[in-house]
């Protein structure tokens, strides 16, 4: 039996990387990149998990972004997103595109 994967396979980036959809422009390391930049899962978890110690806060984003756009990034490097600075956390590769966590603490 064919799993979902088998029948996106051939799956178009450009349904989800859609301007009028999903995705905007960002600066991504000082390039203007088409991608998904989501907030809002950890700003859910952040609640629940009590991420807020002693003054510091953790910003954590998660972006969706075409692996032909981008080299991958590493662990731990930083990554510039729209003049933010953050640490990549984890970069998932899933169907031709990186979900890349990033985070910042703000003090």
């Amino acid at each position: 039996m064919a799993t979902l994967k088998d029948y996106i396979k051939d799956f178009d980036l450009d349904t989800f990387i859609n301007m009028d959809e999903f995705a905007d422009d960002h600066q991504i390391n000082g390039e203007t990149i088409k991608c998904v930049v989501d907030t809002d899962i950890f700003d859910e978890r952040s609640t629940q998990s009590g991420d807020r110690s002693g003054g510091v806060f953790k910003d954590t984003i998660s972006i969706f972004i075409k692996m032909s756009d981008i080299e991958k990034p590493l662990i731990d490097e930083m990554m510039s997103v729209d003049e933010d600075d953050y640490r990549v956390v984890e970069v998932k590769e899933n169907m031709g595109m990186y979900e890349i966590e990033l985070s910042q603490y703000d003090y």
